[in-house]
């Protein structure tokens, strides 16, 4: 009878004790819901982000790329492509039959539909051709006060046309100055002062007013969207029969800013996206300087960041990260001394 009860008790020990480590697992564990959170909680970094001698290690074996020739080339001949198929397991058979013009063994049949991977591409909104007016200035301002640590940022980068000190809140933060913000007034200025750079898809290598180079991973490019002028990002996955996947397209930036201070940098898009920037630095990784989500916004949305730069080179990432619509198109990135 004692051994009995010492058995009971021994086992409820062990269940306690698998219950509480089970229960301090699922503590650990942050829902999708806590984990946007937590990224939108981002601390602002307001010290001045150090340049970087190199570039990352993934990006810098592209330079070495021999780049395809734009000399157009002769078409193949058909003997030549023949003697290819011939290599082919089953090829030669292929061939005999095919000089023969006889049946094969399998003739693939055709198809009335297309796979429904692609299918649903056909009636999405493609984004005007029509050049976009460039953002006033006044306008990414606004955005980046609404950012989190973005009032803070403004406090220390000090843009023209805001105001701090007197009639501020508790924070040193002019309330006042928000009616500078309108981007309704009439006179705002444009994000442009012959001193920003931009570079676009079609336009992706700049010298001047400084250096700036554009890299698109992961674009959604041919029939569905065959326009230079904007780059479509898009989640991709076409299943486990065919086995491609596009988990986070995005868009490598790499600039030589010559002077220190801040900048805005400004992603712009047809229709909003779920976004991280990181920012390499040489051999501590890629730390996360903005989170965006404008994925409830359609048509021109502006994905503005201000970043305090050292002089000398930067290379970041805007990553599109899963769930945001395959509307997005990246249009133009911009680079503004502030």
């Amino acid at each position: 009878m004692k051994d009995l009860r010492k058995l009971r008790f021994r086992f409820i020990i062990v269940v306690l004790v698998i219950g509480g480590f089970l229960g301090w697992m699922a503590l650990q564990q942050t829902s999708p819901v806590e984990a946007a959170q937590k990224v939108q909680k981002l601390k602002p970094i307001l010290n001045a982000l150090p340049a970087s001698a190199k570039g990352p290690p993934e990006m810098a074996k592209l330079k070495n790329v021999k780049a395809v020739p734009t000399k157009a080339r002769t078409r193949p001949k058909r003997n030549a492509l023949l003697q290819k198929v011939a290599k082919q397991k089953g090829g030669q058979e292929k061939v005999q039959k095919a000089k023969a013009k006889q049946r094969g063994k399998t003739v693939l049949r055709a198809s009335s539909k297309e796979p429904p991977g692609m299918a649903k591409l056909k009636g999405m909104k493609v984004a005007p051709t029509k050049l976009r007016t460039r953002p006033a200035r006044n306008v990414l301002f606004q955005k980046v006060f609404k950012q989190p640590g973005g009032k803070e940022k403004l406090q220390r980068a000090r843009p023209k046309g805001l105001k701090l000190g007197a009639g501020s809140d508790t924070t040193g933060w002019s309330l006042s100055s928000l009616s500078s913000l309108n981007p309704f007034r009439a006179g705002v200025a444009h994000a442009s002062d012959g001193t920003t750079l931009y570079l676009t898809p079609q336009y992706p290598y700049k010298t001047s007013p400084f250096y700036g180079r554009l890299i698109i991973i992961g674009e959604l490019g041919g029939y569905y969207n065959t326009y230079s002028g904007r780059a479509r990002l898009y989640n991709w996955y076409l299943g486990s029969q065919i086995g491609t996947r596009v988990y986070k397209p995005c868009a490598y930036l790499a600039i030589r800013v010559p002077t220190s201070g801040w900048y805005m940098i400004n992603f712009e898009t047809y229709n909003g996206a779920r976004a991280t920037l990181k920012h390499y630095v040489s051999g501590s990784g890629y730390p996360t300087v903005q989170t965006w989500d404008e994925r409830s916004h359609t048509g021109w949305t502006d994905h503005p960041a201000l970043l305090n730069l050292s002089a000398g080179y930067h290379y970041l990432y805007w990553v599109v990260e899963p769930g945001t619509s395959s509307y997005s198109y990246l249009y133009r990135v911009s680079v503004e001394r502030i």
